[in-house]
Formats: C-alpha cells, structure tokens, sequence
C-alpha cells in the first residue's frame, strides 16, 4: 500500500522531477548541488541557473571602487579583468560539479549561463520547474543581507523555494501550523520530505494565545488523516510573536513554512529567513 505522501513499503520516496538550483558569483557551488542531489531521484532533471549579477558588474565599472590586498598594502583600483575571469570560472566550477554530479546518478541536467539580477533571473527561468534550491550564504548579498534578494524570491515565485545554508538535509522535518490554506500546503510538503527523510515529522502550531492550539491541533491532525499519514508526530506549541522567532533558531533539521497572505502570526517570510539557522522549505 502506497501512503498520499509517496512511501511505499520498500521505503522508495520518489524525488522531484524538476529542480532548478541557482548559482551566482558568491554562492558556494556544493551547498546548493548537494541539496538539489538529495531532493532529486530516478527520472528527476536538475536545472542549474548560473547569473552573473548585473549590480555587481556595474559595481565593477565605477571610477572609485577600490580594493585592499588580505592583510596589508593601500587600497588600489579593482581589476575588472581578473574579478570577470573569477566570475566565469565559477560558473565553469559549477557546472563541471553539476555534469559530474548529474553522470555518476544517471540524473539528467542541463546548465546555462545568464546574466541579470538574481530573483528575476531565476523567477523567470523557474516556469517548468517543480522545487528552487539556492543556498542563502552568499547569494546576491548586499547592504541589506540576504532579505532583500529573499523578498524580491518570494515575490516572484510560484512554486516551492528551498533555502540551505550548507548544512546537509537531515532530519528532523519542522512545519508550521497555523491553520491557514498556506500551512496546509505546507504540512503536504512536509509529509513528502519527512517520508524522504525519515521523521518523526514535528508540527510545530503557532498561535496568538494558548486558547487557540487546540483548534489548531485538531485541523492538523484532520488534515494528516486525509493524506493517510500514519507515522508519529512529534507536536510542539508555539505562543505570541518572539516565542516564534526563537523557536525558529533552532540549527538542526529543515524548517518548512507557508509565504501565503497570512504570514505566521504576522511574521513576514523573510524575516524569518532571516533568525532561522536550518535550511528553509517556503511553500507558495
């Protein structure tokens, strides 16, 4: 018998058909192949995304810019030249680990090169895609961090947007509840990746005041029951705003939330890009 999330009694969870995993200057290429690999499976196609950022290239071109040799010497002005180089060949980096990576699984790819900023780049290029994997360390970080490339992801995402931050993707598998279609879709999710994974699944239910977790739990466990999701969960509640924030600081497992219209307990997403120390899972 086959459970709505996918097991089956051998255990074989299916991947997801088409990831894209998106690269650019700063990003560490293994964080974000990894997590594609460990998501991807029999007939899955990884779609690697390489985008030479347009704000930092025109960064490069102004008359003032400087650099500072590591350690010692006066600034002196940058070598356009050599940081384009570096640019191309981490994206030959990228995609020789991808083509090796894609050759020895049997898992087909494809790999281009564009140039453009990040969030519109790759929200264009995600139409056929099913899941996006970028690692969050480095990609178009600016004054702002990462929440502003997170912002502008989110809102020009449609589909399932996989945040790691290099850790390996391990158990265990956290989703928050807080009764919204979003959480539901998320809780979907979850019951996918935990079956992958291997749990116990925890759903964590976050609410503005402790009358409301009951509900909450009942609505989950309905919704579990109609996915036939039968392994143990692990529950945890969360009440009010910071206890929500410092809950999500926990560094282990993956986190999967909802950026529906109805952020959790009015936390915006990106906010919670920012405290979360575990790879995010954010359902559309």
């Amino acid at each position: 018998m086959t459970s709505a999330s996918g097991a089956s009694p051998e255990g074989r969870i299916p991947g997801r058909r088409r990831i894209l995993v998106a690269f650019d200057a700063s990003s560490p290429v293994r964080g974000a192949l990894e997590a594609a690999l460990a998501l991807a499976g029999e007939g899955s196609e990884i779609q690697g995304l390489f985008v030479e950022e347009t704000n930092l290239l025109r960064l490069l071109d102004l008359p003032f810019v400087r650099e500072t040799p590591f350690g010692f010497g006066a600034p002196r002005p940058l070598e356009v030249g050599r940081l384009e180089r570096e640019i191309r060949a981490r994206a030959a980096q990228a995609r020789a680990a991808l083509e090796a990576e894609a050759l020895q699984r049997q898992i087909q790819s494809s790999f281009r090169v564009v140039r453009g900023v990040l969030a519109t780049e790759v929200a264009a290029a995600a139409g056929q895609a099913d899941l996006v994997v970028l690692d969050r360390r480095g990609a178009a970080l600016g004054p702002g961090g990462f929440a502003p490339t997170a912002r502008a992801l989110l809102a020009g995402l449609n589909l399932p947007l996989y945040l790691t931050s290099g850790a390996p993707l391990r158990p265990p598998v956290r989703v928050l509840f807080d009764g919204s279609p979003g959480a539901r879709r998320a809780l979907s999710e979850g019951v996918w990746l935990d079956a992958r994974l291997g749990g116990p699944l925890q759903v964590v239910l976050t609410a503005e005041t402790a009358e409301q977790i009951e509900p909450l739990h009942r609505a989950a466990v309905d919704h579990l029951a109609a996915l036939r999701f039968q392994p143990p969960v692990l529950w945890r509640s969360v009440v009010g705003r910071e206890a929500l924030l410092q809950t999500m600081a926990a560094p282990d497992g993956v986190w999967i939330l909802s950026d529906g219209a109805h952020p959790p307990l009015g936390v915006e997403s990106e906010r919670l890009v920012e405290v979360a120390k575990a790879p995010l899972w954010v359902v559309r």
